[in-house]
């Protein structure tokens, strides 16, 4: 019986460790946007900067990871888009929309549902001005856009070479965002920002193919 060597082997669709991580850090996400915890307490204002802040880089990057296990399945891409979207929609407007109708039927005040003076690009970030929403949420936006960017620019990082040139570009940028004028701000709270994370999940998968054992890499270093 012949035996696969772990190099060649072809690698998990499934790796249950990353899908438990990727869900603490989604619910950490989710913290951090609600902040249930008084920010007038100092480890709070630890908790929030150093455990919650870091969620967000460490759900994308183990999502696209996991995306890069699948992806070269037919319609992969487009499965994920729509199955995030039916989140994005029942918990980012439904629920809350109907808790919203219903707390206004209870209390009989004459409000509108949501602000007028929102436009397209921060309803879908933010959402309406629903009084009970989940922030993170709408978060989902923003990795869907990210599931197919790097769909496109994966065939352009098939070297370690590659996936640096990204990094320094993507890098380059966000140093650059703060620099810009207040009227494009908005591009600090756009997807920009997230660019760095798709060349660092690509050199994760090749790393995880290669069998890279970080933690005697970590003490060469």
């Amino acid at each position: 019986m012949k035996t696969v060597s772990p190099l060649t082997a072809q690698p998990k669709t499934k790796i249950y460790g990353l899908e438990y991580l990727r869900a603490i850090a989604c619910i950490f996400v989710v913290v951090f946007h609600t902040s249930p915890i008084s920010m007038d307490l100092w480890y709070a204002r630890a908790l929030h900067v150093f455990i919650f802040a870091t969620a967000v880089p460490i759900f994308i990057i183990i999502s696209l990871f996991l995306t890069e296990l699948k992806i070269d399945k037919k319609g992969y891409t487009l499965q994920k888009s729509c199955r995030l979207g039916k989140i994005y929609l029942i918990w980012g407007w439904l629920i809350p929309l109907v808790l919203a109708i219903l707390a206004k039927f209870i209390s009989g005040k004459k409000e509108p549902l949501f602000g007028s003076d929102r436009g397209i690009y921060q309803l879908l970030i933010n959402g309406a001005d629903y009084p009970n929403k989940v922030y993170g949420v709408y978060f989902l936006v923003f990795l869907i856009i990210l599931s197919w960017i790097y769909k496109v620019l994966r065939p352009h990082m098939n070297s370690y070479s590659q996936m640096r040139q990204f990094s320094y570009g993507f890098c380059l940028i966000n140093l650059i965002l703060p620099f810009l004028p207040q009227t494009y701000h908005i591009l600090r709270e756009s997807i920009i920002p997230l660019l760095i994370y798709l060349p660092l999940a690509k050199i994760l998968y090749y790393d995880y193919q290669k069998g890279v054992n970080y933690k005697q890499k970590s003490l060469k270093f």
